[in-house]
């Protein structure tokens, strides 16, 4: 059912009044022209050159002013070079056409008055987008930022959650979320999430810093004073008890490998530890689950059950540049391909 869009939503922005009038324009045809100027744009803002684009798509918008492509763009090349008081401008007139880019358009304007110091007008834009349209998981993602520089933790987490409910491939959702959980110590819950986003980009600019994080989040509460171990286990205080046995058991892991005999490597040692810490989890029924327990706790008990460990801690060690790896990689193609195969049909919930 189509929802329709109350004739004006005011938010007081200091002494200003930003409207968000209805959308009652349809997008205008575009001609090949255009296409090609929004296309030099764009080479142009990814280069950082912001006002060269920007005049690219004012080209455009001048051979056809409902061109809304060449609006969004504008729009998105103001934000960046943080001219936020002329992209919200632009998003305004984006609002007056329903189209595919609406929601685009709410989410500069919600950055852009955030940006500005208006948070809880920003918040409110976000709430009205998100009752509009309730699948986008784009606009959780960003609500859940806003959120979190309001201080609203635990608003923002669940918002980051609903993202990935929605889109459980979206990686920057999930990185955020480890960045939030690793904040409050919860070793386990953002082991679990910078691993999920690994297997997503395990490969891209932000993949090295997420290595760093997961070595972190491995030895995090672990010491080694000569040949004895400082295991630091936090039990009961609120980081789920669903998720507390699984620290346990990943720390006493450390010094069973520490302790045996026949030594191995790091990369081994790594798989040790994840298979040992999956190969623990409880089946519980879902509603006995945290939101994020029924998201993490069944994708890697099943990978575990299913024989993937292995691969999967490979495959997300894939940018680092060590014989052992690159060799597995290699030579274990068929073992890579099932995990990716198992990964990419798992059901969701």
């Amino acid at each position: 059912m189509k929802r329709s869009i109350v004739l004006f939503l005011i938010f007081l922005a200091g002494c200003s009044t930003f409207r968000i009038p209805e959308a009652t324009k349809a997008p205008v045809e575009i001609s090949e022209r255009e296409n090609a100027l929004i296309e030099e744009g764009i080479t142009l803002h990814d280069e950082g050159k912001y006002d060269e684009a920007i005049q690219k798509y004012q080209e455009a918008r001048i051979i056809n002013p409902g061109n809304i492509l060449a609006l969004y763009e504008e729009a998105y090349s103001n934000y960046a070079k943080q001219d936020y008081k002329r992209s919200l401008d632009l998003c305004k007139k984006g609002m007056e056409y329903h189209s595919e880019l609406l929601m685009d358009f709410y989410i500069i304007a919600a950055n852009s008055l955030d940006d500005l110091g208006e948070n809880e007008e920003s918040l409110a834009l976000y709430e009205k987008a998100i009752w509009l349209a309730p699948d986008n998981n784009f606009t959780y993602y960003n609500y859940a930022i806003a959120l979190y520089r309001a201080g609203k933790t635990k608003e923002a987490e669940e918002n980051l959650m609903k993202s990935i409910q929605l889109n459980p491939e979206h990686a920057s959702s999930h990185l955020y979320l480890m960045r939030l959980m690793m904040d409050e110590g919860k070793q386990i819950q953002a082991l679990m999430m910078v691993s999920r986003f690994l297997i997503i980009e395990p490969n891209t600019s932000r993949t090295p810093e997420a290595l760093g994080d997961l070595e972190n989040l491995l030895y995090y509460g672990v010491e080694k004073e000569g040949d004895n171990f400082n295991l630091n286990v936090f039990l009961n205080d609120g980081h789920g008890v669903e998720f507390s046995n699984l620290e346990l058991t990943l720390k006493l892991q450390h010094a069973v490998i520490a302790a045996d005999s026949v030594k191995t490597t790091e990369i081994q040692n790594r798989v040790r530890l994840f298979s040992t810490m999956f190969s623990v989890i409880e089946k519980k029924e879902k509603d006995k689950l945290s939101d994020i327990g029924k998201y993490l706790l069944p994708y890697f008990d099943e990978m575990e059950e299913n024989g993937h460990t292995e691969a999967f801690v490979y495959y997300i060690h894939q940018l680092v540049d060590m014989d052992e790896i690159q060799n597995y990689l290699k030579d274990n193609e068929a073992k890579i391909n099932a995990f990716l195969e198992w990964n990419s049909k798992y059901y969701w919930e």
